[in-house]
């Protein structure tokens, strides 16, 4: 026969707080419960809940089977709502409280079970829970919880009878087994003390693999294994066990989407980034992520989607036709790189200029804008606007490397190949470390022909046949700083487009490129990197 659980417990005022007492019915309350045959809900999950919240709450207190009430903090609606019980039920209620709060005088007296979100505590609360249900269910008739009936035992109350015999029948086989394991026990000369203790550790384990696997942690590193491995079947199957676990956590929800991207299942990604959403509605990562989600997907209605719902995060009105920021978000950052990332998708390049010019009107100082609006005014052959906008963005963040190669781009782009030079080269000197930093800079020389001589001089443009030889000691520089799989990719990738063939082959072969010819640009860069 069916048994439910009802849960009474606070809600939380914030997100910090809704996602505390959520994690402890998830955590601790639906596993304590459920491993006893319950089905567990609050009013919030229970599927049939329509209509009258109040009416719903009622309904469930006095037909559950059992009431697990959460006194934390004394919220006054799990107070009223544990007196109902109490006055309409004269046993089957568990109290429950988070340690270091205090409980009412007037249950003082009764028995609750304290718990803690550390792993230790959460399998001690489980365990004490199920303890207690077990408690009610094997109650006697004149037994009562609450102190409502110990005073007045006299005072009618709704106690189902109906399961009466299957108890005492579960009774006399309990004992009966209690006493063969002591007999047993009594054989072997074995402590009762260490036994029970040696099982409480057993158990205690046993639950908190079972959490740990509730909860989604090894579903999700099964799945990183096989999307590592290229296994979509396999994957497939498992996402779609680890989508019905109400545990997960919002990291997990985007590492899942991450996986699904690296498979190329792009619908797969927008679904897990969708449920991310509806559980988690404030997470602006995963916001972001879901509009991204959207922009990638080909029809333009999901584009569109993902637009209006990052707009809306990021706080974002038109006007005349045109977005605008209005005032800051929880998280600009977060939201902006989404915004953007959509825009971008949709080259709508004038919507970008629109934002940042609309968020730098309101005295924002975040280079984000300054950034966004360079690249949309470059893609718009603006490029005197363009280069004004990363000159003051790297007034802002004068460290940022990353400004100095858009500003190079830029340079390139108007026909000033010596600034262009003069950009990426400040871009190393930056970052010495960086390997990007110099293919960006061989890049330059190959597409433009413009270096330092031996004396120090910009000079160029110099003969093509001249430009990869000039170029080979920086990209063999390049891979002794960063032999990865992704700097070698790109730099065997420049190699085939120049028709360096036999390069080529001798990155992809050793992971090395052996040059005999000395660049001068190469070395004017490293004497001014060691001279900062």
């Amino acid at each position: 026969m069916e048994k439910n659980c009802f849960v009474i417990m606070p809600f939380g005022k914030n997100k910090d707080e809704k996602d505390f007492y959520t994690g402890v019915f998830e955590s601790i309350i639906v596993p304590a419960a459920s491993k006893l045959g319950y089905n567990v809900n609050r009013v919030d999950t229970k599927l049939t809940n329509v209509g009258n919240i109040t009416k719903n709450i009622i309904h469930d207190l006095v037909e559950a089977d059992i009431v697990i009430a959460d006194m934390t903090n004394g919220n006054a609606n799990v107070f009223y709502e544990l007196g109902i019980r109490h006055a309409l039920h004269k046993c089957k209620t568990v109290l429950i409280i988070q340690e270091g709060c205090e409980i009412p005088f007037d249950l003082k007296q009764h028995v609750s079970v304290f718990y803690s979100t550390n792993l230790q505590g959460i399998q001690s609360a489980i365990k004490g829970i199920s303890e207690a249900i077990i408690r009610c269910e094997n109650a006697r008739e004149e037994d009562a919880d609450n102190p409502v009936h110990e005073y007045y035992p006299s005072l009618k109350y709704l106690l189902s009878s109906k399961q009466e015999d299957s108890l005492q029948s579960q009774l006399m086989e309990l004992s009966k087994r209690n006493a063969e394991l002591q007999a047993l026990i009594d054989s072997f000369g074995i402590s009762a003390n260490v036994m029970s203790k040696e099982l409480d550790i057993v158990d205690a384990l046993n639950e908190a693999d079972n959490l740990i696997k509730v909860g989604g942690v090894t579903a999700v590193l099964e799945m990183r294994q096989c999307a590592n491995q290229g296994d979509t079947e396999t994957f497939l199957v498992k996402l779609k066990e680890i989508m019905q676990s109400k545990l997960l956590t919002p990291r997990a929800y985007i590492d899942i989407s991450r996986m699904c991207d690296s498979l190329g299942l792009i619908p797969h990604r927008i679904i897990v980034l969708q449920k991310a959403h509806e559980t988690f509605k404030d997470d602006v990562d995963i916001v972001g992520l879901l509009a991204d989600a959207y922009s990638d997907h080909p029809a333009p209605e999901y584009k569109q989607k993902g637009r209006l719902l990052i707009e809306e995060y990021a706080r974002i009105e038109y006007f005349d036709g045109k977005p605008n920021m209005t005032k800051r978000s929880n998280n600009d950052d977060t939201l902006l790189m989404g915004l953007f990332n959509v825009y971008l998708a949709q080259r709508d390049w004038d919507a970008i200029v629109s934002v940042c010019d609309s968020a730098i009107q309101l005295g924002y100082d975040n280079s984000i804008y300054l950034r966004n609006k360079a690249r949309a005014l470059v893609e718009k052959q603006s490029f005197d606007e363009a280069e004004i906008a990363v000159q003051s963005a790297i007034d802002l963040e004068p460290d940022n490397d990353t400004l100095l190669v858009i500003l190079s781009d830029i340079y390139q782009k108007k026909g000033d190949f010596e600034n262009a030079l003069t950009c990426s080269e400040k871009a190393i000197q930056i970052d010495p470390d960086d390997a990007t930093n110099y293919i960006n800079l061989a890049i330059d020389i190959l597409n433009r022909g413009f270096l330092r001589n031996q004396s120090g001089n910009i000079v160029g443009p110099i003969e093509k046949k001249k430009r990869l030889s000039e170029c080979l000691p920086i990209l063999s520089y390049a891979l002794k700083i960063d032999d990865s799989p992704t700097i070698r990719n790109r730099i065997i990738e420049i190699l085939s487009r120049k028709n360096a063939h036999k390069e080529a082959i001798e990155v992809t072969s050793t992971g090395k490129l052996i040059c005999v010819n000395n660049s001068y640009e190469l070395e004017y860069i490293l004497k001014d990197a060691e001279k900062t």
